[in-house]
């Protein structure tokens, strides 16, 4: 009998360890941390030589991709903007398939191009960071020009969608 109330009470811990108590925004410092990598790579991207990454930093732009990912988690779970969680996911898919292009690359141009949208996606997420940031301190600093384009929570976005976002970018 003392061992059925012990697996009662060790259930219900972990039950309500395992509820979430409120939504947790992005991290501010987790944001900086980001928006520092972002300048970081785009930096060391854009002045590198050839036609080949190094894995360190591949492995740097696959975990940049994750915490994009986590980031979106977080803003999806908060009250800041749906957008920002969209656009989190969207860097998030556009660091794999950028590196997975880099990878399969069989010509310069092709190579070429995915290094080229990286680099963009690197900007964007600098200034990704800021607005979400300001957004976090109660600035509106995201604001839809685009009255259709109201959410992308998980799941909704295709991966044409996708790339077309990132497809129609300079």
């Amino acid at each position: 009998m003392r061992s059925v109330t012990i697996l009662k009470s060790l259930c219900l811990g972990v039950c309500l360890y395992a509820m979430p108590s409120q939504a947790a925004d992005p991290s501010p410092d987790l944001l900086t941390a980001w928006q520092t990598e972002a300048q970081s790579l785009h930096d060391r991207l854009a002045s590198l030589q050839g036609h080949r990454i190094p894995d360190i930093m591949r492995a740097e732009i696959s975990r940049f991709g994750r915490i994009a990912g986590r980031l979106a988690e977080d803003a999806d779970a908060s009250d800041v903007s749906d957008d920002l969680g969209c656009i989190f996911r969207g860097m998030s898919e556009e660091s794999r398939v950028q590196l997975e292009a880099i990878a399969n690359a069989v010509s310069e141009s092709d190579f070429t191009t995915a290094r080229k949208r990286l680099l963009s996606m690197l900007e964007d997420a600098v200034l990704v960071s800021e607005a979400a940031e300001g957004e976090l301190t109660g600035l509106q600093a995201l604001q839809s020009t685009d009255s259709k384009a109201t959410s992308c929570k998980p799941g909704q976005l295709s991966k044409s969608d996708y790339e077309a976002y990132f497809t129609e970018q300079p």
